[in-house]
């Protein structure tokens, strides 16, 4: 399916975004300030047999990482 969410956070406000395994995600930050990303996973990172896929970074088109303020 192509079904695409965006969802904003930030403010200095610490927040939770639980991904579903499978489902694709990425990130951007817009700030200039440094942000912060923890990802909480289910199993050990196995370099050698990496369970993750590298999508385009415009597969959602590249407009779709464009925050506008307001």
């Amino acid at each position: 399916k192509d079904i695409k969410m965006r969802v904003v956070m930030g403010a200095g406000i610490s927040q939770w975004v639980y991904v579903p395994r499978g489902v694709a995600h990425g990130v951007v930050n817009v700030n200039n300030k440094i942000g912060s990303i923890i990802y909480l996973v289910n199993q050990e990172y196995n370099i050698n047999q990496p369970d993750e896929y590298r999508l385009p970074w415009d597969k959602a088109g590249a407009d779709f990482w464009e925050i506008k303020k307001g």
